[in-house]
């Protein structure tokens, strides 16, 4: 097999790399697709006539529609299963925003999260549920965070 030339970066890099690593067979099995179909994804749109979305393109789209339908929780839980299988974890790049006044308040909210995740944790919930109520609770323990630094410039 040839090795791509680069880290893959847009969508048809990545089922290009996956052609390369996995052979055109096991793609063409997997989604049950002809050969022809795999070459079209794995070309780069600025030199081919094709405007066929890969699989990958189309989870973007969706995703995106989901995101501005305001069902991220959706959206990040279709994420969340994705990196578990690469053996990493979704970090929210928003930035913690208080959801409380006073930081007792904040702080006091902490509480309630992790008593929601020590729960899941001691029910056997899912994996990936415990995963999203560790976010959650990381979020909170930021936003207690963040109300505390703004309180500190003020002084």
């Amino acid at each position: 097999m040839n090795k791509p030339p680069q880290i893959p970066i847009e969508t048809w890099q990545f089922f290009q790399a996956g052609k390369s690593y996995l052979g055109i067979e096991f793609i063409q099995k997997l989604y049950k697709i002809s050969s022809r179909q795999i070459d079209r994804w794995c070309s780069d749109p600025d030199y081919t006539d094709s405007n066929q979305k890969n699989p990958q393109d189309r989870l973007e789209a969706m995703l995106t529609k989901l995101m501005a339908l305001g069902h991220e929780d959706v959206a990040k839980a279709a994420v969340r299963r994705m990196v578990r299988v690469v053996g990493c974890v979704m970090v929210d790049a928003s930035d913690a925003e208080p959801d409380k006044e006073t930081l007792s308040e904040e702080c006091l909210d902490d509480y309630g999260t992790i008593r929601v995740l020590h729960q899941a944790m001691m029910d056997g919930e899912h994996p990936l549920i415990v995963q999203k109520l560790k976010e959650d609770l990381v979020r909170e323990v930021e936003e207690s965070q963040a109300l505390y630094l703004k309180n500190i410039k003020r002084k």
